[in-house]
């Protein structure tokens, strides 16, 4: 993906599933400790209320027990008696599961039948009746207390049973919208992965076609790190579309072909640069013994471009080395992170005898007339510059052996 409005748009959208997923979960973890809290305040209550249960059974025991007051613990049981039917009113209000609600139901209803049994044991007692108030007391009480308290306990059993699905439903929320927001961010990082452009070949018409056997480094750029210099000046960019001027093109190569020392180079170098609106230029040489290429002279790079570059192999599998073995042009698109170029061999008399890699500015590399006006430039350039004889074009002691003249 190359157009940078896609590639913002990639972001901006990874970034709002990132948001979205984040708010999402933010919003189901609140939910989450309000289910926690409602479920701590549930079960709480429902101990409470077993043992309020217990100490009513207490209270009308008490109604036959020597030696107590029958009048003191018969306020006490009804004053517990209100306080049950409230905290079940309550424990009816906080269910949200079916079930917990048809248990406080059913706990309310032994709590009634538990009063009239209560209203019963009274009579007895205060009729002197005390054997049969104890019977109703310690056999029906009893055994009405119990289910009444295990009504509460199946309501608070299934009250956490179902507030736990719940729970576990927004657990799972929160993984689908991580997942998603992953799955985003990983898809989007696919896109905005670099694609090497394609590799072509300037046919003899000045059409260029696809080329196979010249492959392009992972960046797209010569296989090689040609980013010129910051201190590198460059022609400025135009909103139309470049075309090399043929006039100062004549001049150059005119001057080309007057070239007597290698001191003259880089000034016709960066004349080279001006015409053909290029933001580096490398001259690459065969090495003397014939089995590679090394970067003799360059314009807009830093000064130790060419000493970190070395040699390259004849076999490597670069659009230099592809350009010098095939004695071909060959153009490498700018992808809009780096320029694109044209690679043109220096071939003479006694074959190639080197390459010279050219990167543009705003697009050139596409232009039929940039590419005709270096392989023109390129040709002059082959008049003199030779395969090593152990000689540096760019340094060498020998001008002779590395330019005419």
């Amino acid at each position: 993906m190359r157009r940078v409005w896609l590639r913002a748009g990639c972001v901006i959208a990874m970034l709002g599933v990132a948001g979205a997923a984040g708010y999402h979960v933010f919003l189901t973890e609140t939910q989450i400790t309000q289910e926690r809290t409602a479920q701590h305040a549930y079960a709480s209550l429902g101990w409470t209320l077993a043992l309020s249960l217990s100490e009513l059974r207490a209270s009308q025991q008490a109604y036959v027990a020597a030696g107590q007051s029958q009048s003191y613990w018969m306020a006490e049981a009804t004053e517990q008696m209100e306080t049950i039917r409230a905290d079940l009113s309550s424990l009816a209000r906080m269910s949200t599961a079916p079930g917990a609600a048809r248990a406080i139901e059913d706990a309310i209803l032994a709590l009634d039948q538990l009063a009239e049994l209560d209203d019963r044991a009274r009579d007895h007692t205060a009729t002197g009746q005390e054997l049969m108030a104890s019977d109703l007391i310690f056999a029906d009480g009893l055994s009405m207390t119990r289910t009444a308290a295990a009504h509460v306990a199946r309501a608070r059993t299934t009250e956490r049973t179902a507030r736990e699905f719940i729970t576990a439903n927004h657990r799972n929320s929160q993984g689908v919208a991580l997942a998603t927001a992953i799955g985003a961010s990983v898809f989007v990082s696919l896109l905005l992965v670099p694609v090497a452009p394609p590799a072509r070949a300037a046919t003899a018409e000045g059409g260029v076609d696809e080329v196979s056997d010249a492959p392009v480094a992972a960046d797209g750029h010569l296989q090689l790190d040609l980013h010129p210099s910051v201190d590198a000046p460059s022609p400025a960019a135009s909103d139309e579309t470049f075309l090399p001027d043929l006039g100062l093109a004549a001049d150059l190569c005119r001057d080309l072909g007057k070239v007597s020392t290698e001191d003259e180079l880089p000034v016709l170098l960066a004349r080279t640069a001006q015409v053909l609106n290029a933001s580096g230029i490398i001259v690459w040489v065969r090495n003397e013994q014939g089995t590679a290429l090394r970067p003799a002279l360059s314009h807009g790079y830093a000064a130790n471009t060419l000493t970190r570059y070395g040699e390259l192999d004849h076999a490597s599998e670069t659009t230099v080395a592809a350009a010098f073995r095939n004695s071909r042009t060959y153009v490498v698109d700018a992808d809009g992170e780096t320029p694109g170029a044209v690679v043109v061999p220096l071939v003479s008399a006694s074959g190639c005898t080197g390459v010279v890699s050219i990167e543009l500015n705003d697009g050139s590399e596409a232009n039929h007339a940039v590419q005709s006006t270096a392989a023109i430039i390129a040709a002059q350039l082959s008049t003199f510059i030779v395969a090593d004889a152990a000689v540096d074009v760019a340094t060498g002691t020998d001008g002779a052996d590395a330019s005419r003249g």
